[in-house]
């Protein structure tokens, strides 16, 4: 039995219902408003994209300067994410839905500064894809025996179309 060839698109959503929301508040928290991000596959610049197009419909955007308020982006040497909150704004990593597992923070109230995750970015929430084949025998995973023909580890950024052409 051989795999000739596997081809797909790398399009398993990191983002759904139980890591969608994203509070913040624009006046020390006297007022909070929920941005929900909807289900699909994104990078960190896709989430901040996402947040600061919300923000903007709910009128949190300097449009004379053309800033945000809020700004979470990665930082790849240390793979954590950085959150910049102009004065005023909060954001509260709290919700039982938040993003904080992907973005890697701690569930908390971030005030006004710079803060970086406490935790490293957790983007890719599938690690590995095994291919299984019934009628194969002999095949092990974590010990277990399994009908496993083929398998290899995620290395690869969302939206990436994946190509193996493997013989075993």
């Amino acid at each position: 039995m051989a795999l000739l060839n596997l081809e797909t698109y790398y399009s398993f959503p990191n983002i759904d219902s139980t890591n969608n929301s994203f509070k913040y508040s624009p006046d020390n928290g006297q007022n909070r408003f929920t941005i929900t991000i909807p289900e699909g596959s994104y990078e960190i610049l896709d989430t901040d994209a996402a947040i600061k197009q919300q923000m903007r419909t709910n009128d949190h955007y300097d449009d004379e300067n053309d800033k945000y308020f809020v700004s979470p982006s990665a930082n790849s040497s240390t793979l954590k994410t950085v959150l910049t909150l102009s004065n005023g704004y909060q954001v509260d990593f709290g919700l039982p839905n938040s993003m904080r597992h992907i973005l890697g923070f701690n569930s908390a109230v971030y005030a006004a500064a710079y803060h970086k995750s406490e935790n490293v970015v957790n983007i890719i929430n599938t690690n590995s894809i095994l291919v299984n084949i019934y009628i194969i025998t002999g095949s092990y995973v974590n010990g277990r025996m399994q009908p496993v023909i083929y398998s290899f580890i995620q290395t690869f950024l969302p939206d990436i179309k994946l190509s193996r052409n493997r013989h075993i």
